[in-house]
């Protein structure tokens, strides 16, 4: 069932709160008032229940064994790899502030990275046409090619030094707005890294384990971030998470 912005926060709070209440007709609601939760950022009347976030966190422990196991044959035949990351340094984001306002968006470099190989191959056809003396007009198959990839590379020198690709999410103060979703600093339980194997071993996800929403994948393949730079930005919210520090 969709989970609207402000109902996810609720239930980073109320899932694990000793006030929680199961209704027939509302769902979880606040043992002290009767009703919904309705509270910005903090709730006031919030007593932490130890025992069910324990819980919450073995099933995200569980969840994450099954889809992606280490073991027997359905580890063997998996193709990803789920990795935890206990700690690293803090090197492009050297304080909590600095995640804020960060866009996460496609990278460039592989747009430059294939211009690079047009160049290399344009190098190539014209001392091949050199070293064998072909002519320079387009009864030549290289020449032909040559011009060919001279216009293919426009394309890519535009997309790899002046397309500004459009963001994929925003590191904002209270939590990863995906456009699409949001998932509050309040709401997470834990996370770690997800790698591709085989012939998917360029694809880079990081796994994040929500109160509110279960298991949320988040894909940084061909991203301006790497894997470990997003578990800083989620290193420097421990505190306000349910992360352990």
């Amino acid at each position: 069932m969709f989970k609207t912005k402000q109902r996810k926060l609720h239930l980073s709070f109320c899932k694990h709160c000793k006030n929680r209440k199961h209704t027939f007709e509302n769902g979880l609601i606040c043992g002290v008032t009767n009703m919904s939760a309705d509270f910005n950022d903090y709730c006031s009347d919030y007593q932490h229940d130890k025992r069910q976030l324990d819980f919450l966190k073995n099933e995200f422990e569980q969840e994450i064994k099954e889809e992606y196991p280490k073991s027997g044959l359905k580890g063997a035949l998996s193709q990803f790899e789920f990795q935890r990351v206990p700690k690293v340094l803090f090197r492009k984001f050297k304080t909590r502030e600095k995640t804020y306002g960060f866009e996460i968006s496609k990278d460039n470099k592989y747009d430059k990275g294939l211009l690079g190989m047009i160049w290399f191959l344009i190098a190539l056809l014209v001392w091949g046409n050199l070293k064998n003396e072909y002519s320079w007009d387009l009864s030549s198959a290289n020449v032909i090619g040559i011009l060919i990839l001279f216009i293919v590379q426009l394309y890519f020198i535009y997309k790899g030094y002046f397309y500004k690709y459009p963001k994929l999410m925003t590191i904002q103060e209270k939590g990863i707005d995906l456009k699409d979703d949001y998932i509050y600093w309040t709401d997470i339980l834990d996370y770690g890294i997800l790698q591709g194997k085989g012939r998917r071993s360029s694809e880079k996800y990081i796994i994040i384990g929500t109160i509110s929403s279960g298991i949320k994948k988040i894909d940084l393949t061909n991203t301006n971030i790497s894997q470990l730079q997003f578990i800083e930005i989620l290193q420097h919210h421990r505190n306000i998470s349910q992360i352990p520090i």
